[in-house]
């Protein structure tokens, strides 16, 4: 599961969402949806905060791990199946 830090990013900065919204050329509504998990931004757009906060974009976005590669993912061997 991806999960993100751009809501304490923001406040951080002291921020608002209708701020970074026209700084990075979207909308508040898709930011809120971000912030709360309700979707995951594209590429680019996500790229565009991390440029915009001068982070890294791992600082924003990082995939929650706590079970979820055990459960969804087989590990790969290049000597087949484990």
């Amino acid at each position: 599961m991806i999960t993100n830090n751009l809501k304490d990013i923001r406040r951080d900065y002291g921020v608002t969402q209708q701020e970074l919204a026209e700084g990075v050329g979207t909308t508040r509504q898709t930011i809120h949806s971000i912030e709360s998990g309700k979707s995951l931004p594209q590429l680019e757009l996500a790229l565009k905060m991390a440029y915009y906060f001068d982070v890294n974009l791992e600082e924003l976005f990082f995939l929650d791990v706590k079970g979820t590669i055990e459960e969804s993912v087989e590990p790969f061997s290049i000597f087949g199946k484990n």
